[in-house]
């Protein structure tokens, strides 16, 4: 997968005007030196000051991230200076690494990069269920329980090892310090008297995965369990009848013998009757086009077998805490499953550091940004070479018009027939 300085440095060389991975031999808070790069010293064959009035951004040591502009080039000596307000932030030295970009500011091309971003779609398939971080998706960090999910008699993680994990980056993983040793949901408020179906993706390897529902309002009471022993994933699943007087149950995932590690993915709890649901927060059903909601069967998830599209109303209020939810007219007939456009950026989001993964692919993702960072040099430039931008933009769009084609997902126009038979989770 591509990353955010890899897409940054290959824009770079596709809008040119710059210099890209250049190693800096000596330095401090004013100067660079570079002595053995054919592209920042050459006497002879290099212009003096040619560099002048480009940005540097640093990539690497004492003054990473720091954007400063060349005042002077000596091509014959190869040092970079720069104004003394404001001097680096700390002082470079050999070894450190940098870009200079001429055609834009290598912020502009950041945000060039992120307008890209949340203009690029891919399909996500997620599960709909009542349980706060159900798909384990919430990045909780690796230290201390994750937020949703407290430990009793266990260490709880999210796990991102591609084995543990049915669908989407994260799983959980129990690891047992005691016999039936879990990790308990939030709570989850019921109606009295009400059914619910629970289903939830299990794997344990010499060890055998449990799962618990538990009426909190009436002492913990257990109101359902499943356990599974294989090593690869299969789907628990149960009937939940709620008592007349609770107001609240917890799902607990777990493991029957001490020092044991189990893996969970995708836990769904679903009312067996009408109801409204939640959709993630950065679902957004004006910009990522709900398209479909699918029931799945099977007692293995990755041969699941989808079995139609399910009646389902999507529901937008943006002044509400969570602005979209879906609602179901009546109790699914298996496990329900959303299907949506997803943007690879969220509407607001921005990219937090060079190594701030992209998944998409490299070039799809270039084209669509060089589009971009030209768009924005034409609102920079004025009167100055707008032609000539304007060409460029014209090229640049044709480019990302035959790799949207190749890449980018679109849903289905509705109302449509679609084949199912080919789609596994």
């Amino acid at each position: 997968m591509a990353t955010f300085a890899s897409a940054r440095a290959e824009l770079l060389r596709r809008i040119g005007g710059g210099v890209d991975a250049v190693t800096a031999t000596a330095g401090d808070t004013t100067t660079i030196t570079v002595n053995d790069d054919e592209r920042i010293i050459g006497s002879g064959a290099l212009a003096d000051e040619e560099l002048k009035h480009l940005w540097i951004l640093m990539l690497t040591g004492s003054a990473a991230a720091d954007i400063r502009r060349v005042s002077t080039h000596a091509e014959d000596t190869g040092i970079l200076t720069i104004p003394t307000t404001p001097t680096f932030t700390a002082s470079v030295d050999a070894g450190d690494t940098f870009e200079l970009w001429g055609a834009m500011n290598p912020r502009r091309a950041r945000f060039a990069i992120e307008l890209a971003l949340r203009e690029m779609y891919h399909q996500e398939l997620f599960p709909l269920t009542l349980v706060n971080d159900g798909d384990f998706e919430v990045d909780d960090g690796s230290a201390g329980d994750p937020a949703a999910w407290a430990s009793t008699n266990a260490t709880v993680r999210k796990d991102t090892d591609a084995a543990d994990v049915v669908t989407g980056a994260r799983s959980l993983s129990v690891a047992t310090t005691a016999v039936n040793g879990y990790a308990q949901s939030d709570n989850i408020r019921v109606g009295g008297g009400s059914a619910l179906h629970l289903w939830v993706d299990a794997r344990a390897p010499a060890a055998t995965a449990k799962v618990w529902v538990i009426d909190i309002t009436n002492a913990n009471a257990e109101l359902a369990t499943q356990t599974w022993a294989h090593g690869d994933f299969g789907v628990m699943e149960a009937a939940i009848d709620v008592p007349s007087t609770c107001d609240n149950i917890a799902i607990r995932l777990g493991a029957e013998e001490n020092s044991a590690t189990v893996h969970f993915d995708n836990c769904q709890v679903i009312r067996n009757g009408r109801h409204i649901y939640e959709l993630p927060t950065w679902f957004d059903i004006a910009v990522h086009q709900y398209a479909l909601a699918v029931n799945f069967y099977g007692t293995r998830p990755y041969s699941r077998e989808p079995r139609g599209q399910f009646p389902a109303i999507p529901l937008h209020n943006p002044r509400a805490a969570n602005p979209n939810r879906i609602l179901f007219e009546r109790a699914p007939h298996g496990q329900p499953w959303i299907v949506a456009a997803r943007a690879h950026l969220g509407e607001e989001a921005t990219i937090s550091s060079d190594a701030t993964v992209i998944n998409a692919n490299l070039k799809w993702v270039v084209d669509n940004a060089l589009l971009k960072a030209l768009d924005l040099i034409l609102q920079d430039q004025g009167s100055a070479n707008v032609e000539d931008w304007a060409e460029r933009r014209q090229a640049a769009l044709r480019e990302a018009q035959r790799s949207n084609k190749r890449w980018q997902y679109e849903m289905p126009a509705k109302p449509v027939k679609v084949d199912w038979s080919g789609l596994r989770v």
